[in-house]
């Protein structure tokens, strides 16, 4: 592989930048689902508001991180993959910053095991609440 040039390495930072920003915000995401759920696990325990409304609320804020973070990582991947492009390419490179012809499927990153592995254990932990507070246990 031919050494590359200095711009090609500016850009490559470039494009790293960009991947870890959405990383980061990743990361971010789930610390909020986690604090959002324990919430709510504290104010189910509290019986504040009725189980069906309170865990069918709960259940559509988690689904709304799992598809945030879902993007994140979709257009993560995205970058990486233009990443890899710009390393392999033997043009000049030309500073672009755009993903688009990179991007796969938002169901893809959903079902992975970052997001699927990790919002799978707090739509369980929903649902153990809604059979334990909708009992009176």
């Amino acid at each position: 592989m031919p050494e590359l040039s200095e711009g090609r390495i500016r850009h490559l930072e470039m494009i790293q930048g960009a991947v870890n920003r959405l990383a980061g915000n990743s990361a971010m995401v789930k610390r909020y689902a986690i604090a959002v759920t324990a919430g709510a696990v504290a104010l189910g325990e509290a019986r504040v508001l009725e189980a069906p409304v309170f865990v069918g609320a709960l259940a559509v804020v988690v689904a709304f991180f799992a598809w945030l973070d879902a993007m994140y990582l979709k257009t993560e991947g995205a970058y990486r993959r233009l990443f890899n492009a710009v390393r392999q390419s033997d043009q000049e490179t030309g500073f672009s910053l755009s993903p688009h012809g990179y991007q796969r499927s938002v169901w893809r990153s959903i079902v992975s095991w970052s997001v699927a592995g990790f919002y799978g254990p707090l739509v369980a932990l929903i649902l153990l609440m809604l059979l334990f507070i909708g009992n009176g246990a």
